[in-house]
């Protein structure tokens, strides 16, 4: 009877330290998982600050073409209207020409 007692004790002791290793060998994999959604949270968090400022550039670049545009539409149309006015005088002037070269005649 004391070598059953014997040989249970010993087998209840390897159950604890295979029981004890696994836990340790659990803890130490928690913490590596804590360690690395810390880290991911973090790239994360830098990652949507990049994407916010990209975004705001964006914005930015975006108003300077619309702008850039309007100016471009705004100096096409400044220059139609200087070649129709300028196109008007030259005809006016080609006409009095005309007139004074039928009065020389």
């Amino acid at each position: 009877r004391a070598e059953k007692a014997k040989k249970d004790l010993m087998h209840t002791k390897q159950k604890l330290k295979l029981s004890e290793y696994n836990l340790e060998k659990s803890n130490r994999i928690l913490e590596a998982t804590k360690n690395t959604e810390m880290r991911l949270t973090a790239e994360a968090t830098d990652l949507m600050k990049k994407l916010d400022v990209s975004i705001a550039d964006g914005d930015v670049l975006y108003n300077l073409l619309v702008s850039s545009r309007e100016a471009d539409s705004k100096r096409k149309e400044a220059t139609k209207s200087f070649h129709k006015a300028v196109l008007e005088k030259v005809s006016l002037i080609m006409g009095k020409l005309d007139s004074l070269e039928e009065e020389e005649c």
